[in-house]
């Protein structure tokens, strides 16, 4: 007996899956690699869900890690009461919600690397970071750095929140 005769077709499954667990749009789309029209099909078909899930969105939004460790979102922002180290840079975990946060004198990729190193030895190593498009982390210092641990750097939209 062939496997495709047992197996129901990937939308079939993510069907089947989402009627057990009923998991969100974004870990549909990723675990079944079903399309959004697919996974508006198979939420908006589930009664329970329309009771406790909202819409599934068609913008643009921060994506989410699924697992620990997977997507960081990073920024520095500046907070002059606090002296000589007004740059604070920020790293929030996105599957857990933690955040590491280091005071520093700059905002150069110099200092993004201090930060980043800190934030490894506390949190551990992400797979990918996720930051603006500021000149702090477009540099090949900042680029060299995260290839070498081996993280993948995305960008979000200039000068806006990740």
């Amino acid at each position: 007996m062939f496997i495709s005769n047992t197996l129901p077709n990937t939308f079939e499954q993510a069907k089947l899956s989402h009627a057990f667990f009923h998991p969100n749009a974004q870990a549909l789309m990723q675990t079944f690699h079903i399309s959004k029209d697919q996974v508006r099909t198979i939420i908006g078909a589930c009664p329970e869900c329309q009771l406790v899930q909202p819409p599934v969105s068609t913008g643009a939004v921060n994506p989410r890690g699924l697992q620990s460790l997977q997507l960081w979102h990073t920024d520095v922002t500046k907070y002059p009461s606090s002296g000589r180290f007004k740059n604070i840079h920020v790293s929030v975990e996105t599957f857990s919600g933690a955040v590491f946060a280091s005071l520093h004198v700059g905002e150069t990729a110099k200092h993004a690397c201090q930060h980043f190193t800190q934030a490894f030895a506390l949190l551990g190593i992400p797979q990918e970071v996720k930051t603006d498009m500021c000149p702090t982390y477009t540099g090949r210092t900042l680029d060299t750095f995260l290839k070498n641990w081996g993280v993948c750097h995305t960008f979000g939209i200039p000068n806006s929140l990740t």
